[in-house]
This record gives structure tokens, C-alpha cells and sequence, in this order.
């Protein structure tokens, strides 16, 4: 499944906005923005036991969460 849209919000705002993915916002320094979406994963999906979540690109860290549940990080380019 691909995912074409997210919403987005920059710290400190609480204010989301639909974006189309892949999203770039601009240089604007040091900031930390969300991305939050819902992704309906199908009985044969759950069935294979592994579900790999793919990101064609993060600049420069990211954590992933699923249901509140941390999935995992990276770092680097």
C-alpha cells in the first residue's frame, strides 16, 4: 500500500494540515515536524507476521510510532 497524504504539523503549533507525500516544506533551520496517517493493513498483510514499513527518504532523524508504540529510529541522511 502507498501512502499519497499525511498531515503535518511544526512544534510548537497543534495545528495539522494535509500534505501530499513525499512533503518538503523549505529550509527553516532546526525544527521538529509530524506526520501522522492511518494505514489499514488487510488480514492476509497481518497473517505474514512481518509488515515492513518503507520511507523514501528522512532528513535527518525519525521515529516511528504505531499506535503509540515506538517501531523504530533512524539517523543519517
Amino acid at each position: 500500500q502507498v501512502v499519497e497524504t499525511a498531515e503535518h504539523r511544526l512544534e510548537p503549533s497543534t495545528h495539522w494540515q494535509s500534505v501530499q507525500l513525499p512533503h518538503y516544506g523549505g529550509p527553516i533551520g532546526r525544527a521538529r515536524g509530524w506526520y501522522r496517517m492511518t494505514v489499514d493493513l488487510c488480514a492476509a498483510d497481518v497473517d505474514l507476521g512481518t509488515v515492513w514499513v518503507c520511507f523514501g527518504g528522512v532528513d535527518y532523524r525519525a521515529a516511528v510510532f504505531f499506535n503509540g508504540h515506538l517501531a523504530g529510529t533512524h539517523e543519517g541522511f
